[in-house]
């Protein structure tokens, strides 16, 4: 993952960790205090949510939320408190 800090936006850095999933299977969003959350499904179709603090180039082991999902999506919480997902299993939204 590319991270570009809003300081040298001209001097972008790579945080490593993340696993290679399917195209379009990965969304992202940061909070004000700058940790970065990413939702993916793997290729088993595992939603999972990984978390990248602030001042990081090495993202967390990822947490499972369903073991079988698609299309996930994040956002990020105010006040650093976390973030949330939605995702579809079985046809479904889930929130």
């Amino acid at each position: 993952m590319i991270v570009i800090q809003t300081a040298t936006p001209t001097a972008p850095l790579t945080a490593t960790g993340l696993d290679n999933v399917q195209s379009m299977s990965r969304a992202v969003s940061a909070d004000a205090a700058g940790t970065a959350y990413v939702a993916d499904m793997n290729g088993s179709g595992s939603v999972r949510l990984w978390r990248l603090p602030d001042g990081t180039l090495t993202v967390g082991a990822p947490r499972t939320v369903t073991t079988n999902g698609q299309m996930p999506s994040v956002v990020a919480l105010p006040n650093g408190r976390g973030a949330a997902m939605v995702y579809t299993s079985g046809g479904a939204q889930v929130f």
